[in-house]
């Protein structure tokens, strides 16, 4: 269920704070806002990665983002995070110039996983791992040391500061390791850029069938043509607005008695807004529009400007949907 991926990440996270960044080792600063508060509003910070601390022994501070992933999926790989998530966290990364790392705990439960690694962002080379590369950065189930995170060695730029009295290069030597390194880079960048670009292609492609989809979907509504909701929901659908755990059957009823008071109706998806998360199997979904609607009898129409939520399954059904009135 949909309520349940949010409980494991937020079950995760309050993992993380207790047992890896614990409170007599490490300093609280910030942490996003959870599920239930962003149905109440949504913050800004929660685009942040979930948490900045401060370590008490070396005063340095830093972000962690938390991931629990269940399973690998069919190609043994681990997707840890979207493209857009990594891109965002790299630019904050940047733009705060404090140190970002991904904590991901696999396979167990939420709140006692079986395998853990920590991440510093600037190591995070493929959105989807295989577990060899997990092992790499695998961590204990206990607080993790200031010595650890290398805090005091962390920087955003190479320095290329000349020491002073230091004796001039080879060049034929420098040359020869510059042309091998270009060649390495050369090789490294084609491998690497494959993977991403597939991924990227990946993303890209679902992000186009799902903005498909919800067009399609609010045009079914805007048109009454309620008889063609089954290809667009869920059987079952864990939120809706207000509500938990609908039928398709009882949110049809509600359409029909709810277009018989707003006979009228537009609905313009704001596509610049659109962006798509990955979640286990499941897709999380957030944007806003325009919506028009003019009640039975009126000559004027209700205008609201909203921003959506909602979560499609890998079978592009509609999972769970709420709102925010901005």
């Amino acid at each position: 269920m949909y309520f349940n991926s949010f409980q494991k990440g937020e079950s995760f996270e309050s993992y993380v704070l207790q047992t890896l960044f614990p409170e007599d080792q490490y300093t609280l600063i910030h942490r996003t806002n959870s599920f239930e508060q962003n149905q109440e509003r949504f913050s800004e910070n929660t685009l942040q990665p979930d948490f900045k601390f401060r370590c008490k022994q070396s005063g340095k501070e830093f972000f962690v983002e938390a991931k629990f992933r269940s399973d690998f999926n069919n190609h043994n790989k681990l997707e840890v995070l979207t493209l857009k998530q990594f891109e965002r966290y790299k630019m904050f990364q940047e733009q705060e110039q404090c140190p970002v790392f991904i904590a991901v705990g696999y396979e167990g439960y939420a709140n006692d996983p079986e395998n853990l690694s920590l991440f510093p962002l600037n190591e995070f080379e493929y959105l989807n791992v295989y577990r060899s590369k997990l092992n790499e950065f695998a961590i204990k189930h206990e607080p993790i040391s200031s010595n650890r995170l290398k805090l005091d060695g962390f920087s955003y730029q190479e320095k290329t500061e000349k020491k002073k009295g230091s004796k001039p290069p080879n060049t034929k030597v420098m040359a020869y390791l510059l042309a091998t390194i270009v060649l390495l880079a050369i090789a490294f960048w084609g491998y690497s850029s494959i993977n991403k670009r597939e991924s990227s292609n990946n993303i890209e492609n679902i992000e186009t069938q799902l903005q498909g989809v919800i067009g399609n979907y609010y045009s079914i509504l805007d048109q009454g043509e309620l008889s063609k909701l089954p290809d667009y929901i869920n059987p079952i659908v864990d939120k809706w607005y207000s509500k938990e755990n609908l039928t398709l059957e009882s949110i049809i009823s509600q359409q029909k008695d709810y277009q018989k008071k707003y006979p009228t109706r537009t609905t313009k998806v704001l596509w610049d807004t659109f962006l798509v998360e990955h979640d286990d199997n499941d897709y999380i979904t957030t944007y806003q529009l325009d919506y028009k609607l003019k009640p039975r009898g009126s000559q004027h129409f209700k205008n609201y400007k909203l921003k959506i939520t909602s979560v499609w399954g890998s079978n592009f059904k509609l999972k769970s949907m709420f709102e925010d009135r901005l």
